[in-house]
């Protein structure tokens, strides 16, 4: 999404995969993820992007 806010784009990848997979495979993808990721790479409400 060129010029997109980061909330822009967010929300465009959430509509796109609720649209592909749907809504409860899409929760369960997004879960995985998250707990793949490092630390260092989640965005945390009181942290923010690091």
């Amino acid at each position: 999404m060129l010029g997109g806010s980061p909330a822009q784009i967010g929300d465009a990848v959430e509509i796109a995969l609720e649209h592909h997979l749907g809504m409860e495979i899409c929760i369960t993808a997004m879960r995985q993820t998250g707990e793949a990721m490092t630390a260092r790479f989640k965005q945390t409400s009181l942290g923010g992007l690091e």
